[in-house]
This record gives structure tokens, sequence and C-alpha cells, in this order.
């Protein structure tokens, strides 16, 4: 089995693919990176088989492994650049959604508002998965005199009072989570997310 570390090849032999994820995940940790990407004979496993491969010891018949390593530092930066501007994105079509069930147009716009509200769910994964790395205390952390947990938190709530809201099918509080209540919780989380993004500066 062949087994590389982004182009460069790891001499060492490897009989399976958690052991090519064992040893290349170890050069890599001696760099200072982490592995982010395992493809096996070109293909991207998925994290269900990542599982099953590195916590169930699953086969995978495979010629060659590739690991894919970033600095931690720059992938943390990167991911919550991407939170961020998904966070803007998902809001705007929110408020869309909002206004136009204002105007009496609901039954057209609610297929649109899965997606911005699967993406709100991202960026507040991304968010935590960020600063369990960067061992963040949101408890400790506050952002313009508020605690940090508190606008992690305001966003689960926010998903919250959206879904019980379809789920009830009360447009009228609908309209006014999306086109008023999302964009003061947006708001806050792109300081929460800036204030992370610069600690990893300090």
């Amino acid at each position: 089995m062949k087994l590389y570390l982004n182009d460069e090849p790891i001499t060492q032999a490897v009989a399976s693919v958690a052991e090519a994820i064992d040893v290349g995940g170890e050069q890599a940790r001696e760099a200072g990176d982490v592995i982010v990407d395992v493809l096996v004979d070109g293909r991207p496993l998925t994290d269900d088989e990542l599982d099953r491969v590195c916590d169930h010891g699953a086969e995978i018949p495979a010629d060659e492994v590739r690991l894919i390593s970033a600095n931690p530092t720059e992938l943390m930066r990167s991911t919550l650049t991407e939170a961020m501007e998904t966070l803007t994105e998902a809001t705007e079509a929110m408020r869309v959604v909002g206004e136009l069930i204002q105007a009496g147009k609901g039954g057209e716009a609610m297929p649109a508002l899965s997606e911005p509200l699967e993406s709100w769910g991202a960026v507040h994964q991304a968010a935590v998965h960020c600063g369990m790395m960067m061992g963040v205390d949101f408890a400790t952390l506050e952002i313009a005199g508020e605690p940090a947990e508190a606008i992690v938190s305001g966003l689960a709530d926010r998903l919250r009072q959206i879904r019980n809201a379809m789920a009830e099918q009360d447009e009228v509080a609908l309209a006014d989570e999306l086109t008023y209540e999302t964009a003061d919780t947006a708001a806050r989380w792109h300081d929460l997310l800036t204030a992370m993004r610069d600690l990893l500066d300090t």
C-alpha cells in the first residue's frame, strides 16, 4: 500500500488504512500539523467511514492512501472566516424569506428557508469545534460585555424559536424572527467569530 502525506511519500510499510492514518498522522503532528482529509485511491473518506476505520477497525481495500495535513491555527482561522461569510449569507437569505412572508408569499418562500437554517447550524458547530481546539472558555470570554456563552446559546435559542413558529404555522411570529430577531443574533455572532479569530493572533 502506497502512503503519502500531502505530496510526500512515506516509506514505512503499512498494511491497512487505519495504520496509514496512524503513521501519517504521527508525522503530521511532528511537523505541528493535523490531518484534515484522507483520500483512499483518490476518493475522500466520509466522516462515517473514518469513524468505522479508526474506532471500529473496519477494513477498506486500498492501493494508495493520501493524507492531507494543515497547520491547525491556519485551519481554524480559515474555518472562522468561512463561518462569518456563511453567517452573513444565511442571515440575508432569512431576511428575504421573512419579507416574502410579510408580503403574503409564505407558500413560495418557505422552501428557501431550510438551507439558511442548516447554514446557521453549521456556523454554530464550527464555532464550538474551534473553541474546543483553541481552549476557549465561553463562560469567561466576554464580547462587548456579554458572556460568549450567552451568545453561543442565543443562536440555538433563535433557531428553536424559528422552528417553533414554523411548526405552529405562525407566519407573523416567523416573519418577525426572520426579519428582525435574526439580524441581532447574527451581529452578536459576527462579533464572537471575529473575537475568536483575533485570539489566534495573540
